[in-house]
């Protein structure tokens, strides 16, 4: 690393984590505020920021609609749509992650399929801002 010029500075206030789970969350709060040169306050609101984080990348990313929500590559034939938020998915990833249908089972254009997010009420991709 060339060109990089480190700066050490003592910290005195900052939140702590107090649970075994959201350290990435609180690395990234540290994260930001030295790139914004902001205090680090004193506490965190963990599910806030999270939510924050969590709009964020869906509101940035690419768009998923032809990707499968499993492997993320591009839709080819014989995908399958969540009949809740209409994204696609392999029924060979499906049957890897959860539903052990047949490939045969799938071709049934009577066969519904829920996503686990939609599943699980988690549909961040459907926030519209405000």
């Amino acid at each position: 690393m060339q060109n990089i010029e480190f700066k050490e500075t003592e910290i005195s206030t900052r939140p702590y984590q107090i649970d075994a789970n959201n350290c990435g969350i609180y690395v990234l709060h540290y994260l930001k505020c030295i790139a914004e040169d902001k205090d680090f306050g004193t506490s965190l609101e963990v599910t806030l920021l999270r939510n924050e984080i969590a709009e964020t990348l869906l509101r940035t990313s690419l768009i998923m609609k032809d990707i499968c929500l499993f492997c993320f590559s591009i839709r080819k034939k014989g995908l399958v749509m969540c009949n809740l938020c209409r994204r696609w998915a392999h029924p060979q990833c499906i049957g890897r992650i959860s539903e052990q249908r047949s490939i045969q089972e799938w071709a049934n254009p009577n066969v519904t399929y829920t996503c686990t997010l939609c599943k699980k009420n988690i549909r961040y991709w459907m926030i519209k801002n405000e």
